[in-house]
């Protein structure tokens, strides 16, 4: 199954938040005391099996190995990536998420893109150089 996921030319995605509301803490899959070490790493956003943090870049962690789906980087290697998130809980990792180029599209709500936009304003891209 993961086989094929590699290969599609167009995947549904959702972005993650890393809080103890996220979807993998509600669910009984990652404990509150991991997602505050991953937290602790510098993670605000979970895309499948992957971490970024606040500039999209990929975080690695302890937990990594017994999560099933793709990687990060596999999932940048799809042609047409469509992301699904919206919440003032989710900003801060829609924002990592497309700082970290992972998506192509961006499905949200109206009051999400203008938190997401105010965001933006008030956490500027800081250049790597």
């Amino acid at each position: 199954m993961l086989e094929a996921a590699r290969n599609v030319s167009l995947a549904l995605i959702g972005i993650g938040q890393v809080t103890e509301q996220a979807v993998i803490v509600r669910s009984g899959y990652f404990s509150d005391e991991e997602m505050k070490g991953v937290q602790m790493k510098g993670a605000v956003c979970n895309i499948s099996t992957s971490f970024q943090d606040e500039n999209g870049e990929r975080g690695h962690y302890d937990g990594e190995a017994r999560m099933i789906g793709l990687s990060l980087d596999e999932i940048k290697a799809i042609p047409n990536v469509i992301a699904i998130a919206a919440g003032d809980d989710k900003v801060e990792a829609i924002a990592a998420a497309l700082k970290g180029k992972c998506l192509d599209v961006l499905v949200t709500d109206m009051d999400t893109a203008k938190r997401l936009l105010d965001w933006q304003r008030n956490h500027p891209a800081q250049s790597s150089g």
